[in-house]
């Protein structure tokens, strides 16, 4: 089978084709499950989250415009410090302030793993948000309100850390950690996705998975949009996973 990645060769966006063979029958990946810590390893620490540094380039350009630095690192600090245009027109949006001009602290406001203030979560809830989106747009900002509004508009769909589709979970329940150490670990491909044309601009994408058949066993089904049928070549579609 043949994957397909995308690779910048001159700064012209090119798919390239890398082979994995990956067969039909399972196979043990039981050789490559993790170890269990050694009496002799140590860990190490969890790494604090680094204090907010302004891209210094882009607070020269703004300082070549008239903006006083402090106005420029808050702006590239609720903008994501990557688009001098996005700080330029924050800067715009916030020129009167009253606060525009006062020192902030660009270190994280809230604890690691603190809950969110619950009165800046009804303060979001009051703008239309789910506790759920409030809580971890919070989490995800430091505790900024402003910035966890802005970081809301940004992501529409994330339905936050509380909240799924409307529903709530339960809090109380101790998450189960993601993987299994089972024996043996049998791997046997299941699906397969295809991009069909030669540009990453454009084309389609369809997709292969194994269904049990009655009467037949396990077969390739091709999903082309409403289309549905019987994989007819495997190894041909393979060469376009």
């Amino acid at each position: 089978m043949n994957a397909r990645r995308f690779e910048y060769i001159n700064w012209v966006p090119t798919k390239i084709d890398v082979p994995v063979v990956v067969g039909d029958e399972p196979f043990l990946l039981d050789d490559y499950l993790a170890k269990p810590r050694s009496a002799n390893e140590e860990l190490l620490p969890e790494d604090e989250e680094p204090r907010f540094q302004a891209d210094e380039g882009i607070i020269g350009q703004l300082e070549a415009m008239g903006f006083l630095r402090i106005r420029a690192e808050k702006a590239l600090y609720h903008t994501g410090n990557k688009d001098p245009e996005a700080a330029m027109n924050w800067l715009f949006a916030h020129m009167d302030d009253p606060d525009i001009d006062a020192p902030m602290s660009f270190a994280s406001k809230e604890p690691a793993g603190a809950e969110p203030d619950e009165e800046k979560v009804s303060m979001l809830g009051a703008m239309g948000f789910t506790a759920g989106q409030a809580k971890k747009a919070l989490k995800e900002t430091g505790g900024d309100v402003e910035r966890a509004v802005e970081w809301l508009f940004s992501h529409p769909d994330d339905m936050g850390d509380d909240e799924v589709m409307g529903e709530s979970v339960d809090t109380d329940t101790p998450k189960k950690e993601p993987g299994r150490d089972e024996r043996p670990a049998q791997f046997e491909l299941h699906s397969i996705v295809c991009h069909k044309g030669g540009s990453i601009h454009a084309g389609h994408y369809v997709a292969f998975i194994r269904k049990e058949v009655e009467g037949e066993g396990k077969v390739w089904v091709l999903f082309n949009d409403e289309k549905v049928v019987k994989a007819s070549d495997v190894g041909e579609m393979k060469k376009f996973a």
